[in-house]
């Protein structure tokens, strides 16, 4: 019991401290690029996350039940997402790559074209987050997974 009130607790603190961070990042990405150029980031990087969402085709929530209940192992979980990763990120790009136009006149009209190109080469960094943050629950690696989302989120907040 006293465990699980220590892993609550490090998941609060964790919690408020993301809060501060991504407050920070906001007002700084909101006097830095302005209104206009706050709602362009806000749109690719929702675009980005609905995508990463849509492409992990639930395997993130398989990863955690795998790994947990101890089916499969560590090893073939990685590999798997690593494989899927890959296929699923190349899958991503070629699909936008190929559908540029209509992806930039209709949910991203008004993006700048290089601002495109970023945001699907982030398709593989931001799969392979989401598997690693998901095989670290799995593990029940409390502490580590807490870590790693702050983590993501300061690097987030001194870029």
């Amino acid at each position: 019991m006293f465990d699980y009130l220590k892993k609550a607790l490090v998941t609060y603190l964790n919690q408020i401290l993301r809060l501060l961070l991504v407050a920070g990042s906001n007002i700084i990405i909101a006097r830095y690029l302005g209104p206009s150029g706050k709602g362009v980031l806000t749109l690719l990087m929702s675009f980005l996350a609905i995508v990463v969402m849509i492409g992990m085709v639930g395997t993130d929530e398989a990863n955690v039940y795998f790994i947990s209940s101890k089916k499969a192992s560590h090893k073939k979980v990685f590999t798997n997402a690593l494989y899927q990763t890959i296929f699923t990120s190349f899958l991503c790009i070629f699909i936008f790559i190929i559908s540029r136009e209509w992806f930039l006149n209709n949910p991203l009209k008004g993006i700048p074209l290089q601002y495109f190109y970023i945001i699907i080469c982030l398709f593989p960094l931001y799969f392979l987050n989401q598997h690693a943050k998901t095989i670290l629950l799995g593990h029940r690696a409390i502490y580590t997974y807490n870590i790693f989302v702050v983590m993501q989120f300061l690097l987030l907040f001194i870029m």
